[in-house]
């Protein structure tokens, strides 16, 4: 064996400078398309990070405008129901004949908080 190895000795060298070779053509090439991918993955998920960050503000505005309506909306029926209770009414249902009647206080007010409410 060590005879055969004396006597092809230059080939086995030119074999394993080939293989060498090859291999590291391959490695660079693979690292090129593996750079290039990874570069191309990084602007997509770049413009992912984008839209969703986007998509969270626009959120958080909503919600705070959300809010503040909200503040004005409470402040606003607060003064309704104050104004409605201050008033001196007479009672809610009246008896005429024997029979027990909404009064035309109630019926006006009943139909202010259907209207205002279907706004």
């Amino acid at each position: 064996m060590p005879a055969l190895l004396l006597k092809y000795w230059k080939e086995l060298v030119v074999i394993l400078a080939l293989i060498g070779i090859a291999y590291s053509g391959y490695s660079y090439v693979y690292n090129l398309g593996y750079k290039a991918a990874e570069a191309e993955c990084a602007k997509k998920l770049q413009v992912i990070e984008d839209l969703k960050e986007k998509r969270i503000q626009e959120i958080q505005d909503y919600a705070k405008a959300n809010l503040e309506q909200t503040v004005l909306n409470n402040v606003n029926t607060s003064k309704d129901i104050k104004a409605i209770l201050n008033k001196k009414q007479e009672p809610p249902t009246v008896i005429i004949e024997g029979k027990c009647q909404p009064s035309e206080s109630y019926i006006k007010t009943y139909n202010a908080i259907i209207e205002r409410a279907n706004r």
